[in-house]
């Protein structure tokens, strides 16, 4: 009867060949972690980031609703779309969606960042595995 050979199987591979997977998975394994160090350092820095955003945004927007107040109590009515042009509100409302934008835009970015955490992370303990079994068959193998 004829095998064929799983190239991938440990079990199946030459000393030589595990040794060199072994330092290939160990090369693979620092670069994971260094990706995840940079990675939940950047979600950390979004995170702080989302709150002053949030801290801006809402301090625009009270502003906003400030200065529509104030129009409303002097002009008796309120603001239109030609009012909200003029200079003082048309820089709130730009304030306003600048920072809402921004906030918006940290978010996807930091829930990007946790998504590729989490595959790299995956990624580590499958290779951090695969390594335990593969040391397991090389010290097997120099024992025999």
């Amino acid at each position: 009867m004829n095998t064929v050979r799983d190239d991938d199987d440990p079990e199946q591979m030459t000393l030589s060949e595990l040794i060199t997977k072994r330092d290939l998975l160990k090369n693979e394994i620092q670069k994971h972690d260094s990706s995840l160090s940079v990675l939940r350092a950047f979600i950390k820095s979004a995170s702080f980031e989302m709150n002053k955003l949030k801290e801006r945004k809402n301090k625009t927007k009270s502003d906003v609703k400030e200065w529509c107040t104030k129009f409303e109590e002097k002009h008796g009515k309120e603001p239109t779309p030609i009012d909200k042009q003029e200079l003082e509100p048309a820089r709130l409302f730009e304030e306003y969606t600048n920072a809402r934008n921004a906030l918006e835009s940290t978010i996807q970015q930091r829930q990007e960042a946790v998504m590729l955490e989490q595959k790299t992370l995956v990624m580590t303990v499958n290779k951090r595995e695969l390594l335990e079994h593969i040391e397991s068959v090389i010290k097997r193998l120099q024992t025999s």
